[in-house]
This record gives C-alpha cells, structure tokens and sequence, in this order.
C-alpha cells in the first residue's frame, strides 16, 4: 500500500450508533450488533465494518481539493460480526468492494467530463 501512497487509517472499534442510524445500516432490535453506552448516555456499537466512520472522518473538515485526488486510504482491524452465516461476510466484502469500485470510477469519469456538475454523481 505504500508503494501507491496509499494512507493507513486506525478506526475505532466503537462507533457512536448515530452514525449508523443516520446512514439507514441501524436496524432496531437487531441482535447481531452489541451496543453500549458510555458515563454521558451516549450509545456505541462494536463496529463490524468501519464505512460510517470513514464518511464521518472525510464529511467535517478534510478540506480535500480537486487536486489531492485520488484519495487513497485502508485500514486494517479485526472485524466484529455475530452472523448467522458467517460464510456470507467474504461475499458481502468483495460486493461492497465492487461497488466501491464503481462507484469512485464514475465519479472520476464525471470530474474528467465536468467538475463543476461531478458532485451531483451518485
């Protein structure tokens, strides 16, 4: 990963649960997540995956510019996940990967074409 620039990230292993319902992942009364709450109140959940505390790390403040793209990050950690079929986890990563990887490449072709309207690419 170093050998492309790419920059390693350290996520926390507890995510605030508000980032999970605010991204439509949370689902009340799931019982394949544990959660807590912290001495304020504040509820957490043993992170399986790490997406919403990307987001949430890149949404306040990152001040990227158009020419510090591409953004290269990873993170490595271990995964916490209570799954009735376990087997699905590998699948599940390789479909969210591809995705991912969709995803970047039309954004990229739309900076290309036309940065102005590039942020309306989904």
């Amino acid at each position: 990963m170093r050998a492309i620039a790419a920059q390693k990230l350290v996520l926390p292993t507890l995510t605030p649960l508000h980032l999970w319902k605010s991204s439509g992942r949370w689902k009340e009364g799931d019982t394949e997540m544990m959660t807590l709450f912290d001495r304020h109140d504040k509820e957490y959940l043993l992170s399986p995956t790490h997406e919403e505390a990307i987001c949430e790390l890149l949404s306040h403040g990152s001040g990227q510019r158009l020419a510090q793209l591409p953004l290269l990050l990873y993170q490595i950690s271990a995964k916490f996940r209570d799954e009735a079929r376990p087997c699905h986890a590998l699948l599940s990563s390789l479909t969210s990967a591809n995705d991912a990887v969709v995803s970047l490449s039309r954004h990229l072709q739309a900076l290309l074409i036309d940065p102005v309207v590039a942020d309306a690419v989904v």
